[in-house]
């Protein structure tokens, strides 16, 4: 992930995070979540972005771990 600064504060934005299959189920993804926020806390970051679809199995798991859908936002493609 990486900080980005935006009109409307400061965002930590995770563009990948991936757990081993032997390693899912088991708190692994919650725990380094959970390093993620207290890291970005200290730096003053109260807000973590992320997009996945909700036909992956890691929309439950960032649901289970507090993150909630944004209504107003709207990820946009382009086939070249």
């Amino acid at each position: 992930g990486f900080i980005k600064y935006w009109y409307s504060g400061t965002e930590y934005s995770i563009e990948e995070l991936c757990i081993s299959s032997e390693f899912q189920g088991h708190g692994t993804g919650s725990a380094l979540l959970s390093e993620i926020e207290g890291h970005i806390k200290n730096r003053g970051i109260n807000t973590i972005i992320l997009q996945t679809k909700r036909s992956a199995p890691a929309f439950t798991f960032y649901q289970k771990n507090g993150f909630v859908e944004q209504s107003d936002s709207v990820a946009m493609y382009k086939h070249c």
